[in-house]
């Protein structure tokens, strides 16, 4: 199996979207799809949707999974990853059609209306991928919307999921409307530009310039610390050394969110807006940097990678 991996040219994800009705999930598929489009081109291999359809087929029937039509999916290079996204239908009356996707992810992405929080229909999709033991992060979208909450968000799945959120954005806004993203692992403030969301800038946040945003954002650093901390020992080994929460360097702060998310100790969560086109490249990011590959996933996610129906070079 070692060797086996070895001879891919990118790590592979194959990725799921799940959420509720309506909580703008297309719009989110097509905002990666428009980030996956640019980012390879002239360089990278992009692979039609129509095609990753035909391989998720064979890959369905491979495990003797009835499917009559495929799920949304698509793949594309994502840095020195490929990722494999598969979307899954969110309304009530598809249950199945997600139970049946769940069996073939090796992570997840769980959408959720920011200005909503947890529903029904999230606690289904939650129980089902808990009992296929799929990792997962969070996707607060719809920031852009003016009672979109990530504070009462984050208090609905810590509640109603009975799950350790680990929020690692808050949102930035500008005479009340979003404009980026304030990164609270890295101490960055994120500003989406000019264009269709494909530009965007980071800036470092310091006490001396930006005063109360950096307070805020300094606070919500060393809770998300002290919170993986709880949960990981190598971090915590990491800050005994140091005698602090702020002297921890960003790679060990992710790789613990990395070994949290993979043995579902604690869940990720991102925030963003597809409509807008704010917050896709930190998503993806996110998917890359706390998801597993398939040398991760459990031993279901490992047959489906020798049988090779949805590889992409």
């Amino acid at each position: 199996m070692e060797e086996y991996l070895k001879t891919r040219r990118h790590p592979l994800t194959l990725l799921g979207t799940m959420r509720y009705l309506d909580h703008s999930q297309t719009s989110n598929r097509s905002s990666v799809g428009s980030r996956m489009v640019s980012s390879s081109a002239g360089r990278k291999k992009y692979v039609e949707g129509s095609k990753m359809q035909e391989l998720l087929m064979k890959k369905f029937a491979a495990f003797d999974i009835d499917r009559t039509e495929p799920p949304a999916a698509v793949s594309f290079p994502w840095g020195s990853s490929q990722i494999n996204l598969v979307d899954t239908p969110g309304h009530i009356d598809f249950t199945m059609e997600v139970e049946q996707s769940l069996a073939v992810l090796d992570g997840a992405v769980v959408v959720l209306d920011a200005s909503a929080g947890v529903e029904a229909q999230t606690l289904t999709v939650w129980r089902q991928a808990a009992g296929y033991r799929v990792p997962r992060l969070l996707y607060l979208n719809k920031m852009d919307r003016s009672d979109a909450d990530e504070v009462s968000c984050v208090k609905s799945i810590e509640e109603k999921l009975d799950a350790t959120p680990l929020l690692l954005h808050t949102p930035v806004r500008h005479e009340g409307k979003l404009i980026g993203l304030l990164d609270l692992l890295n101490l960055e403030e994120i500003i989406w530009t000019q264009g269709r969301g494909q530009k965007y800038t980071r800036r470092k946040l310091t006490e001396k310039e930006d005063g109360h945003v950096w307070e805020n954002t300094m606070t919500g650093h060393r809770h998300l610390v002290d919170t993986i901390s709880s949960l990981d020992d190598n971090l915590a080994d990491i800050i005994i050394q140091e005698e602090s929460l702020d002297n921890i360097q960003s790679k060990d702060i992710t790789a613990a969110i990395r070994r949290c998310t993979i043995d579902m100790k604690g869940f990720p969560i991102v925030c963003g807006s597809s409509y807008k086109n704010i917050g896709v490249q930190t998503l993806m990011d996110a998917v890359v940097d706390y998801l597993p590959s398939p040398d991760q996933c459990n031993e279901l996610g490992l047959k489906f990678l020798l049988v090779e129906c949805i590889l992409v070079s």
